[in-house]
């Protein structure tokens, strides 16, 4: 899962709210020590947690329409050591995480609370929460350059890993226009440094065959 080149959703000065189709939580799991104790507890909390929910990490493209039928969760490790350095510390630390999906969003709180109330003092829980919507580009043609070279979904027993970016863009990018927002996607010229830049779309060109992606927007708008 990583960003791509799809446009963020909204109305048609890009502020507003489009439907939301499905919400998400992304629970980060914080603990205060890193012992077979600690984790055997975070496996019987994770256990109780997950009654009820399809687990996402069995779904591929072939029963991609199906699953969105059920409430889905999927548990990630963290590989290795944190950075030294990150943007954003507290979630770094987090070695475990839980992603939760639903169209119910009041139910991703109950899960919140309860993964909360099971691992008790013993870790901290950060959330981020998201929403998925129908992806909107800015031209048909960038609908067909993201699309046709995107490969399909596999499960978690074939791709093992995943990539987790949390992005906030600055007030100050949400005062551009939605033209000039666009106009970041293909090659332009910088309006700082007055140099020709290839934009999003050619930059990312290369991975594009190689990472399925999915974008989790604000689910109260932007």
């Amino acid at each position: 899962m990583g960003s791509g080149c799809g446009q963020g959703n909204g109305s048609a000065n890009g502020n507003g709210v489009s439907t939301n189709l499905a919400y998400t939580k992304f629970l980060f799991v914080v603990a205060r020590a890193d012992d077979e104790a600690q984790a055997a507890r975070l496996r019987i909390a994770g256990g109780n947690i997950a009654r009820g929910f399809f687990n996402d990490f069995d779904i591929d493209d072939a029963r991609e329409l199906q699953a969105q039928r059920f409430e889905t969760i999927q548990f990630y490790v963290r590989e290795g050591d944190p950075p030294a350095t990150s943007p954003n510390p507290p979630l770094q630390r987090a070695r475990h995480m839980v992603q939760v999906s639903s169209k119910y969003r009041p139910r991703l709180l109950e899960i919140d609370e309860e993964l909360r109330r099971r691992v008790g003092d013993s870790a901290d829980i950060l959330s981020l929460e998201g929403a998925f919507r129908n992806p909107r580009y800015s031209s048909p043609e960038m609908v067909s350059y993201s699309n046709k070279s995107a490969p399909p979904r596999r499960s978690g027993r074939l791709s093992r890993n995943a990539i987790i970016v949390p992005i906030r863009k600055t007030p100050e990018w949400w005062q551009k226009s939605a033209l000039e927002r666009h106009s970041y996607f293909y090659p332009h010229v910088d309006h700082a440094s007055a140099a020709p830049v290839m934009g999003h779309a050619l930059a990312a060109e290369r991975v594009i065959t190689t990472l399925y992606r999915r974008v989790y927007h604000n689910p109260d708008g932007y």
